[in-house]
C-alpha cells in the first residue's frame, strides 16, 4: 500500500516503510515459523478487505510458540492486494505465563 504500517507481534518498533518491513520479515523467517489462524474473520469491502482473529506461531528453530491477536486490512492498488495495515500482539495470558516485564532486558 502507498502508506503501510505494521505493528508487530515480537518487535517494539512499528515499520512504516519496505525496507523496515522486509528487514523484519527475513529475521522472522529464518526462526522458520510454522502458523495457524485459531480463528479468524474477514470483511470485504470495495476495494479493501480486513481479516483479524487468533493466530499461533511455532517456531522450528527452537519450538516455542507465540499465540497473538492480529489484525490485517488489504487495499487493491494497480491490480495488486498489498498490506495498508497489519498489527498483532501478544495474546494477555503470553504475557502473563512470561512473568513480570523488566524493561532493562529490552
Amino acid at each position: 500500500a502507498a502508506k503501510p504500517i505494521l505493528l508487530l507481534t515480537v518487535s517494539d518498533t512499528p515499520r512504516t516503510d519496505f525496507d523496515s518491513i522486509k528487514d523484519y520479515f527475513d529475521a522472522f523467517l529464518k526462526k522458520k515459523p510454522q502458523g495457524k489462524i485459531v480463528e479468524g474473520k474477514i470483511t470485504l469491502g470495495q476495494n479493501w478487505a480486513m481479516d483479524a482473529g487468533v493466530y499461533e506461531f511455532t517456531m522450528g528453530a527452537d519450538g516455542s510458540k507465540v499465540k497473538a491477536r492480529y489484525s490485517f486490512v488489504y487495499a487493491f492498488e494497480d491490480g495488486y492486494w498489498r498490506i495498508a495495515h497489519h498489527h498483532s500482539s501478544v495474546m494477555p495470558e503470553g504475557l502473563l505465563a512470561a512473568g513480570p516485564y523488566d524493561p532493562s532486558s529490552s
